[in-house]
């Protein structure tokens, strides 16, 4: 023990070839000069974390579940060292060079990895490498298509017609989610990830998770009619505004937009005037007329000497 680094040591061997005991008959080999190199202990250190060969920084967040380790340690042959994490031992790994690596699935969670050396005095590497590994973020990314007909009122919709809308709801990653629509003039999708027709074309709706995960889908909708009302006016000045909604349409709006008995300034008359005109013929010089207030229907003459109504145009 009193060999310090750099000085010499040096051996000689004598062997006796018969089984004399007497040292003068033995062979003397050449004697052996050593220097000594003192064992340096080297603490190990983690230098990489990657998943997926990507390098995933200190304390943050990761959907990769195989991640590779790799550190540095005393460049001896044979040594070893231990991957910890949060302090128990996960993996046994060879130091080669100097240089060890390892790769290993981690289970979802937060995770502090270390390496501690199986030689000398047993150094931790310092200080720990954390990341949290997520699971990846679900969302049906199938395109659809929202092609059921909607007259389309700034109102609130109380019952959405058939093929309006859907939900696509996020689940996994890191809540809470926000969706975005690229135009919600077209689609619109709520908090909830509650998508419906607006107007006629295509929009894609986008989930975006606190861990800034995000998936897309494309909406194709059509079938979307943008409606107005044109007060109390005779057959022929509604009809010169656009077109006049039909018998159908108008239950489809009552429907919607649960206009019977539900006050509204459009048409919460309960008296004639609250009728709405049709374009669909009733015979001779009528039409259908709704009520959207009270749902009573009936038929309405068009002559202008007639009683103006209500009508919805578009």
């Amino acid at each position: 023990k009193n060999l310090k680094d750099g000085s010499s040591l040096s051996m000689e061997l004598k062997a006796a070839l018969g089984k004399s005991t007497v040292e003068s008959e033995a062979v003397v080999f050449p004697v052996r000069t050593y220097t000594i190199h003192a064992l340096v202990e080297q603490r190990p250190e983690i230098t990489s974390v990657q998943g997926g060969g990507v390098e995933i920084p200190n304390d943050s967040n990761t959907i990769a579940t195989s991640i590779t380790i790799t550190g540095t340690a005393t460049p001896t042959a044979g040594q070893k060292v231990e991957l910890q994490d949060y302090g128990v031992g996960i993996a046994s790994i060879d130091v080669v060079n100097g240089i060890w690596t390892h790769t290993i699935s981690l289970a979802v969670g937060a995770h502090s990895l270390t390496a501690k050396a199986l030689y000398g005095s047993r150094q931790i590497s310092e200080p720990p490498r954390a990341l949290t590994v997520l699971s990846e973020l679900i969302f049906d990314t199938s395109a659809v298509s929202l092609a059921g007909p909607i007259i389309w009122l700034n109102k609130v919709v109380y019952v959405w017609p058939p093929n309006t809308s859907l939900s696509r709801v996020a689940s996994g990653g890191l809540p809470p989610y926000t969706y975005i629509s690229s135009n919600p003039d077209i689609a619109a999708v709520d908090v909830w990830g509650n998508i419906s027709s607006r107007g006629n074309g295509t929009a894609t709706v986008t989930v975006y998770d606190s861990s800034n995960q995000t998936k897309s889908c494309l909406i194709f909708v059509s079938n979307v009619s943008h409606a107005s009302f044109t007060g109390v006016v005779p057959y022929a000045t509604a009809a010169s505004r656009g077109r006049v909604l039909t018998r159908d349409e108008l239950i489809l709006v009552r429907t919607t937009y649960s206009s019977v008995h539900r006050p509204d300034p459009d048409w919460q008359d309960a008296g004639p005037s609250g009728n709405f005109w049709s374009s669909t013929s009733a015979g001779s010089g009528t039409v259908r007329s709704v009520h959207l207030y009270n749902g009573t229907e009936g038929s309405s003459f068009t002559a202008p000497n007639y009683a103006s109504i209500r009508a919805l145009v578009v």
